[in-house]
């Protein structure tokens, strides 16, 4: 079996066989032999083990190698498995009994991001640690909602365990450590970023997710990447439906009919995996003064507005946001109805 400074080695060179892990992992390690193979990848073990180890306490950051009797058992067992795992943060969130990956597009509307937040944030009430990527867009609001929810996140970079990308999102990174909640990386430190990482990375959030639920995804996305992982893994996807004329959700429509299960509201959601409805909570008046106008103009947005006299933008959002809690519901014609 090949030793941790091998693992360590083939990884920071991003360096792998054309070979199973388990192949890999399981190799004699024959030093002739092995140092052959390892020259033929351009891998060099005279790299300081130990100068390698203390940079990394340095910055805080730890590392599980796959031969690790403490490697998460949700990422061992695929023929893709990292060699490795940096992280921060709390790695008992690996063994989490109950997680949910929640990705989308990064350029995510105004109703994406909302369902985003609104699924984290319910998920986590109910004790799902929630999986992302931290990326702009549907990633953040999902790591937001989760943290806002006093509740656990797992963010899994694209990038070196000590490059946070995009870099406006630093301060959410330092949050999640923060909070006692993880952010991993099969990448070490100072290692170049290739564009194939972010994709590659997908792998890594479906398998630590039990479910997969696409909130927001146009026809190319690394999210729909997730969601081919984890249908592969056996593990049920869930996609948000989308405006079928909107590009932004193309992808994610598409899965619907690639045996995606719909997410029609959260209520209904929470029943398919087995979780108590969300409680229904008193109307507030202004919320009543917009469900007695939809009711008398037929749930017409132009007539509730010119009603109300209130601002488009503020009357999309409280639209939304009862749509969200289930109290309403919108049909293919733009047109609102109470449940």
């Amino acid at each position: 079996m090949l030793s941790r400074s091998v693992l360590i080695a083939l990884n920071k060179k991003g360096k792998y066989p054309n070979q199973r892990i388990s192949d890999l992992i399981s190799m004699p390690e024959n030093a002739d032999v092995l140092a052959s193979k390892l020259l033929n990848l351009g891998v060099s073990l005279s790299d300081d083990q130990d100068k390698f180890e203390l940079m990394l306490k340095k910055k805080s950051i730890d590392l599980l190698v796959h031969t690790d009797k403490n490697y998460p058992s949700r990422l061992k067992d695929f023929d893709e498995s990292p060699l490795t795992i940096y992280y921060r943060g709390d790695k008992a969130l690996f063994s989490s009994a109950k997680t949910v990956g929640i990705v989308g597009t990064r350029k995510a509307s105004t109703y994406g991001l909302a369902q985003a937040a609104a699924l984290s944030g319910e998920l986590s009430k109910h004790g799902y640690v929630v999986v992302s990527g931290l990326a702009l867009g549907i990633d953040s609001a999902a790591h937001k909602a989760a943290l806002d929810g006093g509740s656990k996140t797992i963010a899994v970079l694209g990038t070196p365990i000590d490059r946070v990308y995009p870099a406006q999102n630093e301060s959410l990174a330092l949050q999640i450590v923060d909070s006692g909640s993880l952010i991993i990386s099969e990448y070490p430190p100072e290692m170049k970023t290739e564009k194939y990482h972010f994709i590659f990375r997908n792998r890594i959030i479906a398998a630590l997710s039990d479910i997969v639920i696409v909130v927001e995804a146009p026809g190319r996305s690394g999210a729909l990447t997730t969601a081919r992982y984890a249908m592969d893994f056996g593990k049920d996807v869930y996609v948000v439906p989308g405006d079928i004329n909107k590009p932004g959700f193309l992808g994610s429509n598409r899965l619907i009919s690639q045996g995606a299960f719909v997410i029609s509201s959260i209520n209904d959601f929470l029943e398919s995996v087995g979780l108590d409805k969300k409680p229904t909570r008193d109307i507030l008046k202004s919320d009543q003064l917009i469900l007695d106008a939809l009711v008398s103009h037929g749930g017409n947005f132009d007539k509730i507005l010119e009603c109300l006299g209130c601002d488009p933008a503020k009357l999309n959002v409280d639209l939304m946001k009862l749509e969200i809690e289930g109290i309403i519901r919108k049909d293919i014609l733009g047109k609102y109805y109470l449940v």
